[in-house]
């Protein structure tokens, strides 16, 4: 694929991370646990637990790396997702919260799933998801640089409004699991920030809004693939499937 602007692409670092998720589905087989997770992959009980017993979900959140992860269990499958904080003051340029640069957040996340993998119950499904944000200060910029990453024609959707894309591109896998086709959907648009402040007892509030290209990518394998996940691949695997999210924020929609 050729595209004219791809020079105009900034590196990897320049995406924010809104959040990382690994979403884990179980076999038929597996047991759900009946342990803490969270305790048992981060030595120490989580600060908050929601259960519901009667539909069988249970989630687990605590301090992780500056900002929250949160464990949620359900009778088919495990999420685990690093997320922001609320009460805690992380943010660009004070108006759009993230939990830091999408490769710094990536290094002790991806750690930690490893970790887990490679104690967890069989797996019949394996999936990496983010929210990245790559800040910009005008709408129409923003528009521009999202189309940089794209294969359309720009000039083709120069006053173009509330624009979205939405892909998937399936590869094979390259962990050594045979025939397991990876999907990798991406999912692109601009998205805007609003910070409204009102003072008290004073009759006027005032607004600053900010404009981001965000990307939305779930790179999962396929259900299309029969039986359980090797169990030993599940690290490899899981690297794999980072690997072609970072590859997709940091060159675009590409075969």
């Amino acid at each position: 694929m050729t595209r004219q602007n791809v020079a105009n692409l900034p590196e990897l670092t320049a995406w924010k991370a809104d959040n990382l998720r690994m979403t884990a589905i179980l076999s038929p087989a597996a047991q759900l646990p009946k342990h803490s997770l969270w305790e048992e992959l981060l030595g120490q009980p989580p600060e908050n637990i929601t259960s519901q017993p009667r539909i069988g979900v249970q989630q687990e959140e605590g301090a992780f790396e500056g900002e929250k992860l949160i464990v949620t269990v359900q009778p088919t499958r495990i999420d685990w997702i690093f997320t922001v904080d609320n009460n805690q003051n992380t943010t660009i340029s004070q108006k759009i919260t993230s939990i830091g640069q999408f490769v710094d957040a990536l290094n002790p996340f991806v750690d930690l799933m490893v970790r887990w993998l490679q104690i967890s119950p069989p797996l019949q499904r394996l999936a990496f998801g983010a929210t990245l944000l790559l800040p910009m200060d005008e709408s129409s910029a923003a528009r521009q640089q999202l189309l940089a990453y794209l294969p359309l024609n720009p000039q083709a959707f120069e006053n173009a409004q509330e624009f979205a894309y939405q892909i998937n591109r399936p590869r094979n896998s390259i962990s050594g699991i045979s025939d397991l086709p990876i999907n990798r959907l991406s999912k692109w648009s601009v998205i805007s920030w609003r910070t409204i402040q009102i003072v008290p007892k004073v009759n006027n509030s005032s607004d600053e809004s900010c404009f981001t290209c965000c990307l939305e990518v779930d790179i999962n394998t396929s259900p299309e693939y029969q039986g359980d996940l090797p169990s030993e691949r599940l690290p490899q695997l899981f690297r794999e499937l980072v690997d072609l999210g970072q590859e997709i924020a940091r060159e675009g929609d590409i075969p």
